[in-house]
């Protein structure tokens, strides 16, 4: 079991100091085996290994409600998805021909022109889909002060920086935020 505490803020406002301080009182409380995510208080990725650039990026894949990767590439679409509980969330899976290192968060930061939102997946393991490519999933961002209407038709901008076995990949899209369920 892992932690994962992460940033969710309007995008022109700054974060209090104290609101860590409740975080990490909280995580403790929880009983947190690895404590925190060790990612600064803005919410960005933690200590980045020096590797190379990867030289191929790869392709972002939503899931849908269903669970299934659609190729972002194809429509532009990221499926905000209605959970079981009444949280609202998107899924996002990596395809690529690196493995991710399991030792390193991924970081995924999701902007519209309200909100950003930065997330630290830890303990995400790649999977070999086919000759050459992996996939890379449970890289799952919560959406728990918004509704469907203040995201869907939104314009976001998605970034993810993971540390692979052999290269650092950083990957830039945009795309728009529709109903997922």
């Amino acid at each position: 079991m892992s932690c994962v505490l992460r940033t969710v803020r309007p995008a022109s406002s700054a974060t209090h100091p104290r609101g860590w301080v409740c975080l990490i009182a909280l995580a403790s409380l929880w009983g947190c085996p690895n404590g925190v995510d060790p990612s600064p208080p803005d919410g960005g990725p933690g200590p980045i290994p020096s590797r190379p650039a990867c030289t191929s990026p790869g392709e972002l894949f939503p899931l849908d409600a269903s669970g299934s990767p659609h190729r972002l590439a194809d429509t532009g679409q990221v499926p905000v998805i209605l959970g079981f509980q009444g949280f609202l969330f998107v899924q996002l899976a990596l395809h690529s021909p690196y493995e991710a290192d399991p030792d390193v968060p991924i970081h995924t930061r999701l902007r519209t022109s309200e909100y950003d939102w930065q997330t630290n997946h830890p303990d995400v393991q790649s999977l070999s889909v086919s000759e050459g490519v992996f996939e890379t999933r449970d890289m799952t961002v919560f959406f728990n002060d918004q509704s469907m209407s203040d995201l869907v038709g939104d314009a976001v901008e998605i970034d993810v920086l993971t540390v692979m076995k052999t290269c650092i990949l950083e990957l830039h899209t945009s795309a728009v935020f529709v109903r997922g369920s």
